[in-house]
């Protein structure tokens, strides 16, 4: 959704379409990207995994509304999914037949 528009400078490496995990700014980041979609790729970012600092990045992603996907095809790299348009369902308004 966002794709075509450029994110503000220094956001994501868009030659690559990277966040840089290590980023101090990563929660201001996250929630701009949340909030407008600047910097998405369709609907995902890519992040290099750095094993000191990717758990920041997820934590932080799954906070904001991202869903990480799965990794690159090398395992190098982490997909965080942001759906722009949800659907919610109250658990309670949910019926959940005996045959399911």
């Amino acid at each position: 959704m966002g794709a075509c528009l450029a994110p503000p400078k220094g956001v994501v490496d868009w030659a690559w379409g990277m966040l840089r995990p290590e980023r101090k700014d990563l929660d201001v980041v996250l929630a701009m990207v949340a909030d407008t979609g600047r910097g998405l790729h369709g609907e995902f970012l890519v992040s290099p995994i750095d094993h000191q600092h990717t758990p920041r990045l997820l934590t932080l992603a799954v906070w904001h509304g991202f869903l990480p996907m799965g990794m690159g095809s090398y395992g190098d790299q982490v997909l965080l999914k942001l759906h722009r348009k949800r659907c919610y369902l109250e658990p309670g308004s949910v019926h959940v037949g005996r045959k399911s």
